[in-house]
């Protein structure tokens, strides 16, 4: 019994040191063996095989940043076109408005309905004429006077006659509430007496000048200037024809646009003759031409 106990012992131990020498050969095989295939070229990545190769690739692609950007600008203005109902931008189309269009510009709806409301006037009417304003040098239509009485006087700063402003700005202040609107010309047409720019705005300053003046404009057919259109038509309405003499002469229109009165030089703005014609201007319409 001993006897067969050891011999079964030593064969057992005998096999388990046979299997434990084949599974260290095995290890040192594939340790020991050269990966490099025949050639000695090592393999790229794309020819090594990978235990998924035979499969589909099932896993979601990463989206590209770009993309995701674009996707969600389009739901803004998605978003956007729905608040506003569709409409394009307001500040967009006020920016594409062509200059000269702006519909806030208040001069522009003034001009539009003064030249709709005088185009019944033949075009050398004075409603039809315009003027450069001193000072701002604004030009004006002579029909944003339209539907009041105008006394026109073409006026110097360095005249005998230029203390006529005085009476001038005293009609200007007594009348304007009534409608009464009082307009000086300036002009070198005789001794070239019109004066300068500072020369007029002391002039101003020492008359304490109310009166709305216009730049220096030519008065006589004759004038170095070219007679300006205004007073074209003053001197060639029916009764009242003839050139200017001298400066601060007097010319008086009614509310309907028609010529009614004329004086020269010599005739003082605050006399009885130009007050009487003016209160009667303020309380009639006139006969137009």
């Amino acid at each position: 019994m001993g006897t067969k106990t050891t011999r079964f012992s030593i064969i057992f131990i005998t096999a388990m040191g046979l299997l434990a020498c084949g599974a260290e050969s095995d290890r040192v095989d594939m340790v020991t063996t050269d990966p490099t295939p025949t050639g000695g070229q090592t393999p790229t990545t794309a020819e090594i095989t990978s235990p998924n190769d035979d499969e589909s690739d099932t896993s979601p692609a990463m989206a590209d940043p770009a993309d995701n950007q674009a996707q969600i600008q389009a739901t803004d203005n998605e978003m956007n076109d729905t608040d506003t109902g569709g409409q394009p931008d307001q500040s967009e189309s006020e920016n594409e408005r062509p200059s000269g269009m702006d519909r806030d510009d208040p001069n522009a709806e003034t001009e539009a309905t003064n030249s709709v409301s005088c185009a019944e006037f033949g075009a050398e009417h004075f409603y039809r004429q315009t003027a450069e304003r001193f000072g701002d040098y604004e030009l004006r239509s002579m029909c944003d006077f339209k539907g009041s009485p105008i006394l026109v006087v073409n006026t110097a700063a360095r005249c005998g006659f230029t203390p006529q402003y005085t009476g001038l700005v005293e009609l200007d202040e007594e009348y304007r509430e009534q409608g009464l609107v009082v307009l000086g010309f300036l002009s070198n047409d005789f001794g070239n007496q019109g004066g300068s720019d500072e020369e007029v705005e002391r002039c101003n300053r020492d008359f304490r000048v109310t009166l709305e003046q216009f730049s220096t404009v030519g008065v006589t057919p004759n004038s170095q200037d070219g007679q300006h259109p205004v007073f074209e038509w003053l001197t060639s309405q029916p009764g009242f024809e003839g050139p200017i003499q001298w400066n601060f002469n007097k010319f008086l229109i009614d509310r309907s646009g028609a010529l009614i009165d004329r004086w020269g030089s010599s005739t003082q703005p605050n006399s009885q003759e130009m007050r009487a014609s003016i209160e009667s201007a303020l309380s009639e319409a006139g006969a137009g031409n």
